[in-house]
């Protein structure tokens, strides 16, 4: 009985370990082109487009994400500074992508998630 206990909350200490959130999401971009990405919320950080990105807020409400860059461009050695900031409205699916960079003007996408 102990050892069925035992095997059990290893199981479950496992997948919780393993769970993960996923959110399809689409939006267009400067060239007004559809974009589609997959956001996945893991370990206390969103994964999306090769960024990780620092969880403010996540519940069953909404998520608020953001990712910040200040480093040296390697080609140019020129500064690259800015960050972007990720917003889900879980209910409605409403995504809001915000971002600005020192090299161009403030930039704002909307579009849609779907919970995968």
């Amino acid at each position: 009985m102990l050892k069925a206990a035992l095997v059990l909350s290893i199981t479950l200490i496992s997948v919780l370990a393993a769970h993960c959130e996923t959110w399809i999401c689409t939006y267009a971009n400067e060239k007004n082109e559809p974009v589609i990405t997959k956001l996945v919320i893991s370990e206390g950080k969103l994964t999306w487009d090769r960024n990780d990105s620092q969880i403010l807020q996540n519940n069953e409400t909404g998520l608020v994400a953001a990712f910040g860059v200040s480093d040296l461009d390697p080609a140019t050695k020129q500064p690259v500074v800015g960050g972007v900031l990720v917003v889900i409205e879980k209910q409605s699916g409403k995504l809001k992508l915000l971002g600005g960079m020192n090299y161009m003007d403030f930039q704002t996408r909307n579009g849609h998630c779907i919970q995968n």
